[in-house]
């Protein structure tokens, strides 16, 4: 690709301060920028997330997902290096720049940037809040990240020497560089190997460093090999005739790939991304593929297979001199007018019930009054209180989910089903809709679900092991898949990220799992009906329509203007015949970017008229917990209670409120604001607080009016995963490593609010 002395030449620090760095830096910088992107999406995902680190950690867990992590990590750098190498040498044949300064940048650039793939994940276990591994500060990893590029080069120059064999004939350096070689192929292997029957944190970095070591010998015992057969494609720019406009763009790649350079390798690096596209393609495709795979090694894959396209479109770009990639970005904005794709998956409603016809929260409660189990207790003189429990529960993927299930499974459990008896409402949004979710499709499923499990903790087996699930992998798979072309590409087949994710839901857990399936219930099925008898909680999956901020309800019962407030009822927005699955309910309510996007529902309000898009996303954007919808029926429900004197000892019924929150409780330490960041991003900041502090307001008006009815400050009890100068991190993200399910389950144990709540709860029942 070069002449021998350019392919030697080297960086140093005190280039820094040449001002011919800089200039062919910012070329550089563009050139590669595919590369660099993916590798700035692996510093943010494993370095700044807590979902990414325990991803990590969930490979740490599983030696097949450790062992497969391995491989994707490889093909990553492998493609790094390679497709990068391509642009630089298209670019070298475009448009030849002798400036040694450009030439050792083009040269080393694509060696450096695979090389840094494999150090930012070194760094990014040195991170993990995890037992027995190795703990450095962020900004410690962010000065051992600039140092690397000196631990590059360290080991680029020892390897040049050892490698170095002018002295011996060159059949002889070829034996010797090829023996190197498959000694480098073989000890990489058995360690490799080892590694994984191991999986020692310590023994992974020092593997990673290896990998590094081998890397570098790899990339220059090739250099080798060719300087010393003289296969150097540069030294004849003219039999590659880019500047011909006659000949065809595909001949010009063809011609780049198959010299001799590069024929043995294009060869094999073809079969490589064959065999690695039809793996992530199914992963694609199938959810129970993807989750056996794992979220840590699909990452490194989509972002191989990704990085491939878009080195792809910069070498067309550089052939055709034009930026393809501001072309494509431009189309899919105009795409965009005229294709929606992310409407909300709804199905056909096959029983023909109507959502008009549910129960209003007025009649679904006088049926709930009358059931025999409240009427026994409320016509009983023994009996002083009959409970309504009302539970809000707060968001946060599935740690909100697990955490939320298993609060209310430990209710149930304890109580042998009385619980459930005088549970009135769940509300939630995002994960603590998924949590609140499980329970209920638990309790609709109670008989058959007590019969197949006999445990005295029944209820919360089933709940968990159903929560423990990875409802990631495949979510990523599309987000990293089609939904990166969805909006240039009509893809009408192809279900986008969201509905990748509530099909997770459905499915993720395995056929064997007792709740599997559960949740591809349509609402039609759940939903109250007007006199008929319905035995379920009510349930309020709380979302948030996107173009005005209103908040929307998808409930079992009628959300009527003049209970709820106006609040938008999802359900009623359907056309006749169309349904919604349970998945799909909750997934609407969890929509947060970027993972899942707001999902369209259109509404005609007459035969006439036209429709009207609706976009929902997350509920967490308005209420996060799910307190407004519970506060106004609350308000409505006393109204009913002092009106209806057909109820006997009415005055025993009490409100409950359960808040179940995963949210961090430490006091929020208020810090100086850069005078910068104060001038051009005080509203984004403003309205990032404004979330967290909405909901609080929102629960903490609901616990005033609790406690204006009873001044015992009994009926609401807060219910937090986290505890005060909490040490251990709760990842919110939709897959839960072990170490962090058993820190949870942990809590579960030792949660004094909850212990007092069951136990207040077992005397009223005395």
């Amino acid at each position: 690709m070069a002449a021998p002395d350019k392919s030697k030449k080297v960086i140093h620090y005190r280039d820094l301060f040449v001002g011919d760095f800089w200039r062919y830096f910012v070329r550089a910088a563009w050139l590669f920028f595919p590369a660099i992107l993916f590798i700035v999406l692996a510093y943010l995902a494993f370095w700044t997330l807590s979902q990414g680190k325990d991803i990590m950690i969930i490979t740490l867990e599983n030696r097949k997902v450790f062992g497969l992590f391995l491989i994707a990590l490889i093909f990553w750098v492998v493609t790094t290096w390679y497709t990068t190498r391509m642009v630089a040498k298209a670019k070298e044949l475009q448009d030849s720049d002798k400036h040694l300064m450009w030439q050792t940048l083009r040269i080393q650039g694509p060696r450096m940037l695979a090389f840094s793939c494999i150090t930012i994940i070194i760094l990014a276990f040195f991170q993990l809040y995890y037992p027995d591994a190795p703990r450095l500060s962020r900004r410690t990893c962010l000065i051992l990240l600039f140092f690397s590029f000196s631990w590059y080069f360290l080991i680029y120059q020892a390897s040049n020497r050892f490698l170095a064999r002018e002295n011996l004939p060159l059949e002889k350096r070829l034996r010797f560089w090829n023996t190197v070689r498959f000694i480098n192929y073989g000890v990489l292997f058995a360690l490799t190997l080892t590694e994984v029957f191991y999986r020692w944190v310590w023994g992974l970095i020092i593997l990673l460093m290896f990998y590094q070591v081998s890397f570098v010998l790899f990339v220059l015992i090739r250099r080798n090999i060719i300087d010393a057969l003289g296969h150097y494609s540069s030294l004849n720019i003219e039999k590659y005739e880019f500047n011909n406009k006659s000949i065809p763009v595909y001949r010009k790649l063809w011609r780049l790939v198959t010299d001799k350079e590069d024929r043995r390798y294009f060869q094999a690096f073809s079969i490589i991304g064959v065999v690695s596209t039809v793996v992530y393609i199914t992963a694609i495709l199938s959810v129970k593929f993807s989750t056996w795979m794992g979220p840590f090694p699909f990452i490194f894959l989509a972002f191989g297979i990704l990085l491939f396209i878009g080195n792809l479109i910069t070498i067309v770009s550089i052939v055709l001199r034009f930026n393809m990639h501001l072309l494509l970005i431009t189309l899919s904005f105009i795409i965009g007018y005229f294709v929606e794709p992310h409407y909300t998956r709804l199905v056909k409603n096959d029983n023909g019930t109507s959502f008009e016809k549910r129960q209003t929260l007025k009649e679904y409660f006088h049926e709930w009054v009358n059931r025999p189990e409240i009427q026994q207790q409320l016509m009983n003189d023994s009996v002083q209180h009959v409970p309504m429990y009302f539970v809000l529960a707060n968001g946060g993927a599935s740690r909100s989910g697990y955490w939320t299930a298993s609060v209310l499974s430990r209710f149930e459990d304890e109580t042998h089903g009385d619980f459930a008896n005088h549970l009135f409402c769940m509300s939630g949004a995002s994960g603590g809709s998924v949590g609140n979710a499980t329970f209920f499709s638990a309790l609709r499923s109670r008989d058959n679900l007590l019969k197949t499990n006999t445990a005295p903790n029944a209820f919360w087996q089933t709940c968990s092991s159903f929560l423990k699930s990875d409802f990631l992998t495949y979510t990523l798979a599309r987000t990293l898949g089609p939904d990166v072309f969805r909006n240039l590409i009509t893809l009408y087949n192809v279900n986008d990220r969201a509905s990748a994710l509530s099909l997770s839901i459905e499915q993720a857990s395995g056929e064997k799992n007792f709740l599997y399936d559960s949740f591809a219930v349509p609402f039609s099925r759940i939903i109250t009906q007007k006199n008929t008898p319905y035995h379920l909680p009510i349930i309020c999956i709380n979302t948030t329509r996107m173009q005005d901020g209103s908040p929307g309800v998808i409930s079992n019962i009628l959300i009527s203007d003049s209970v709820f407030n106006n609040r938008i009822d999802v359900l009623g927005l359907l056309k006749p015949g169309e349904d919604m699955k349970l998945s799909t309910g909750v997934v609407l309510g969890a929509s947060f970017p970027y993972l899942s996007p707001a999902g369209r529902i259109d509404f005609q309000q007459c035969d006439t008229c036209k429709y009207e898009p609706n976009y929902f996303v997350d509920g967490g954007y308005f209420d996060n917990s799910g307190s407004g919808v519970v506060l106004e029926m609350m308000l409505n429900l006393q109204k009913y209670i002092a009106e209806d004197t057909a109820i006997k000892n009415r005055q025993k019924l009490e409100f409950n409120v359960m808040h179940i929150t995963n949210e961090n409780i430490d006091d929020i330490t208020l810090k100086a604001v850069n005078p910068l960041t104060n001038d051009l991003a005080a509203p984004f900041k403003t309205l990032l607080g404004a979330y967290d502090t909405q909901t609080s307001v929102n629960d903490l008006r609901l616990k005033s009016y609790i406690n204006s009815l009873y001044p015992d400050n009994d009926h609401f009890t807060k219910i937090s995963l986290y505890v005060k100068n909490d040490t251990m991190r709760y990842a919110m993200n939709w897959v839960i490593s072990r170490y962090v399910l058993n820190a949870i389950n942990k809590r579960l144990d030792s949660q004094q609010e909850l212990q007092k709540l069951i136990a207040r709860f077992k005397a009223w029942h005395k």
